[in-house]
């Protein structure tokens, strides 16, 4: 094998497929086909780019560095991994969460995988820029594969609520910022994010307990911004409180204009179709 460049394999066929599917699992074939395949195909990707990367890190211990990281991937898959992930959320820069579920343990092979690979006559793409984008760009893949959900989901708790991933836009006349405020004025919060590209919208609701079939919304991911001459929203999923969840998902946006967007000034739904996709229940 002729000597490569430390991370060449970052600009290889197989690695770059990774990363890209890795993105589109995360960013569109979930919302598109939730469920147990999507559920575990970012974890596959991700533990196979990792896998490379470790092996190109210390090649001549690749069975050391993969097997520390397949603990580190088991540890983060268990409740044992939630002190430090409180820690670094109290304190660090970027909200981070993961789902405790022992099944998402079945991916490991793809460790084994990154091995064979990263022995194998791999193709690269000369260029040395191609290799530090991709890299570039992986970290923040992984990254955005570990953002935490929106805060309310959290204090409600997982088990109380249904998720849809759906996705919607819809435009108001109103600008970005008063647009968050008049939400904030409603009772809403808006916890924006400029890495993740994200603000999250909360309400006060505490399912279980001041819920009702007029007030389940719990939180949405969205995207505020300024598109001309309105503020788009952009949503990308929503949450209810589970006992007065919306049967289906055109239901979850109707009920997420009621409880929200009628806050607002001038809204109209922009989207160029309209598609439904069925609700997956929280994990």
């Amino acid at each position: 094998m002729n000597r490569r460049p430390r991370f060449a394999i970052a600009a290889s066929p197989a690695f770059i497929v990774a990363v890209l599917l890795l993105l589109a699992n995360d960013h569109i074939l979930k919302a598109v086909f939730p469920g147990l395949v999507t559920g575990k195909l970012s974890d596959l990707s991700g533990l196979f780019i990792v896998g490379t990367l470790v092996v190109a890190l210390a090649p001549s211990r690749p069975g050391l560095v993969l097997a520390a990281v397949a603990a580190a991937f088991a540890v983060w898959k268990s409740p044992a991994s939630q002190p430090l992930i409180d820690l670094w959320n109290t304190a660090g820069p970027l909200q981070i969460a993961r789902v405790v579920d022992w099944t998402d343990l079945l991916v490991l092979p793809a460790l084994l995988l990154a091995l064979i690979y990263s022995r194998s006559e791999y193709r690269v793409v000369p260029a040395r820029v191609v290799r530090l984008v991709m890299l570039g760009v992986t970290a923040l893949a992984i990254l955005a594969t570990s953002k935490a959900p929106p805060k309310a989901i959290h204090q409600n708790g997982a088990e109380t609520v249904v998720l849809f991933y759906q996705q919607a836009r819809f435009a108001t006349s109103s600008g970005t910022w008063p647009t968050m405020g008049r939400l904030e004025q409603e009772g809403f919060s808006v916890n924006s994010s400029w890495f993740f590209g994200t603000d999250d919208i909360n309400s006060s609701v505490q399912c279980g307990v001041d819920d009702s079939p007029a007030r389940a919304f719990v939180a949405a991911e969205a995207r505020i911004a300024r598109r001309g001459g309105h503020t788009e929203i952009a949503v990308r999923s929503l949450a209810f409180c589970r006992r007065f969840a919306p049967a289906s998902s055109d239901e979850a946006i109707a009920a997420f204009e009621r409880e929200v967007l009628a806050h607002l000034p001038d809204v109209r739904r922009i989207d160029a179709g309209r598609w439904s996709i069925l609700p997956i229940r929280a994990r």
